[in-house]
């Protein structure tokens, strides 16, 4: 057995910083067992890309065993779970201890993060999950962990264009932003009761679930969503999967504080993030930096 009972007592115990660190310390020891290196693997990634997530602290990379114990718990026996920008490949590593009866699938990007996990596990993939090429497997559940941006738009427009009908995601926050990114996709994505809690500190302490339900409602909305649809707050969502990478101009009409006219700007809706800002729907624009509240101040029109 992988993880001692005395550890298990730290199970969902994020919130507190002694026991994180302790966490933490049992997290490093075990990589150590499966010989993972942490800094030394680290610096041999050349790769500028942000994605990659290169520099960080291992806490903040990686997700607790002991999270992975609790999934593979929540999730049972004879289960497939798909670990998407996999880090070391934790959960592979642990779905080794035949206590859980899971299969856990790894792919990572970084090929010097999965040489540790490569020696032990054959469901490691050195494979770039934003890749058009790229297709789920047949899967139960899906664990994301990561920022929003291109490699999240990636993802949900592969798990629309799957038939993964009624499979789980597992999703811990990254940044703060990352579940409430999940949640403007609720025609599809659907949230669930979850009582499961992260084991080390991050920006929100439970672990969130969603089912995946209605793809070929959402499948249809992604392929029939058009360029100029970023008007339609309906479509808004399925627009960013689609077209936030180009660098379309728009006019944004805006309220004025005292002033009974509106003012019209332009702007551009590149690497646009869809937002939720003081409990609005709300549209981040990376030029000019602005966040546009759609419900109740601004309005974006063709140019």
């Amino acid at each position: 057995m992988y993880i001692p009972e005395k550890i298990k007592q730290y199970v969902g115990q994020g919130e507190n910083p002694d026991l994180s660190f302790l966490v933490s310390q049992f997290d490093q020891k075990l990589d150590q067992e499966f010989g993972i290196t942490y800094e030394v693997q680290e610096k041999l990634i050349n790769a500028i890309d942000e994605e990659l997530y290169k520099d960080h602290n291992h806490e903040a990379l990686l997700t607790s065993y002991l999270d992975y114990h609790q999934i593979f718990l929540d999730i049972g026996p004879n289960k497939t779970l798909v670990d998407l920008g996999a880090g070391y490949c934790r959960g592979s590593l642990l779905a080794l201890d035949p206590q859980y009866k899971v299969r856990c699938l790894s792919y990572e990007l970084a090929t010097s993060r999965i040489e540790g996990a490569l020696k032990h596990s054959h469901d490691v993939f050195n494979q770039d999950i934003t890749d058009e090429c790229f297709v789920l497997p047949k899967c139960d559940t899906i664990f994301l962990y990561m920022p929003t941006g291109k490699v999240l738009n990636s993802i949900l427009k592969k798990i629309i264009k799957s038939s993964l009908e009624n499979c789980v995601l597992y999703v811990i926050e990254s940044h703060g932003d990352f579940v409430d990114n999940l949640r403007f996709y609720s025609d599809f994505l659907v949230e669930m009761d979850s009582e499961l809690k992260v084991s080390t500190q991050r920006h929100a302490s439970k672990i969130y679930k969603f089912k995946l339900t209605n793809l070929d409602l959402a499948k249809n909305k992604l392929t029939t969503v058009k360029r100029n649809d970023f008007s339609n707050l309906a479509l808004l969502p399925y627009w960013i999967l689609s077209y936030s990478h180009f660098d379309i101009k728009c006019r944004v009409q805006s309220k004025v504080i005292g002033q009974e006219e509106p003012r019209f700007w332009e702007a551009s809706l590149k690497n646009a993030t869809l937002i939720r800002y003081n409990g609005e729907f709300s549209l981040q624009l990376q030029k000019p930096f602005r966040i546009l509240q759609l419900e109740t101040q601004d309005s974006i029109h063709e140019k």
